[in-house]
C-alpha cells in the first residue's frame, strides 16, 4: 500500500518507535512537489489514538485497517482527487500536464495545461465543447508567445 492510496479518516497500523504498532488515524493526504526538480512525493498527517503525530511517507511500514465506510470515502476520494475522465490506466493527466509545463514560462504552462486538460478529457466528459475549451487555450497560448 501506497500512501497515495489513503484518504483522510482512514485507519491504519504503523511501527512507532521502539518497533511498537501504533494504530493512527489519517488527518490530511496531500503531495509534495519539488519545483526544482519537479519530483513530487505523497505524504499523510496521522495522528495516533494517544495524541502523537506523524507526517509519514512510503519509507513507513504501515498497512490500512478495513474502514465501516471505506468503500464510500474511496469513492468519493476518486471522484475528487482521481476523476476517471482524467486517470487514463496509470496515468494521471495532471501529472502528464505537470512534466510537460515544467519548462514553459508560467503565462504559458497555463493556457498550454488547460488546453491538455480540455483535449484530454472531451471523449469522457464534454466532447466538441471541451474541444472548444482547448482550442481557446491554445490560441491563448498562441498570442503570448513570444518570438
Amino acid at each position: 500500500m501506497s500512501v497515495k492510496d489513503l484518504s483522510r479518516g482512514n485507519t491504519i497500523r504503523m511501527h512507532g518507535l521502539n518497533g511498537v504498532e501504533v494504530t493512527a488515524k489519517v488527518k490530511n493526504v496531500y503531495r509534495l512537489v519539488h519545483s526544482r526538480r519537479g519530483a513530487a512525493k505523497w505524504v499523510a498527517d496521522v495522528k495516533a489514538i494517544d495524541g502523537k503525530t506523524w507526517t509519514i511517507d512510503d519509507n513507513y511500514d504501515f498497512y490500512s485497517l478495513p474502514d465501516e465506510n471505506e468503500e464510500n470515502k474511496k469513492t468519493l476520494y476518486d471522484k475528487i482527487n482521481h476523476p476517471s475522465h482524467y486517470t487514463y490506466g496509470d496515468i494521471e493527466i495532471m501529472d502528464f500536464i505537470e512534466q510537460v509545463t515544467k519548462d514553459y514560462k508560467p503565462e504559458l504552462a497555463f493556457a498550454i495545461g488547460n488546453a491538455i486538460k480540455y483535449i484530454s478529457r472531451a471523449n469522457r466528459k464534454n466532447g466538441k465543447e471541451d474541444l472548444d475549451k482547448a482550442r481557446w487555450y491554445l490560441n491563448r497560448a498562441f498570442e503570448k508567445w513570444e518570438g
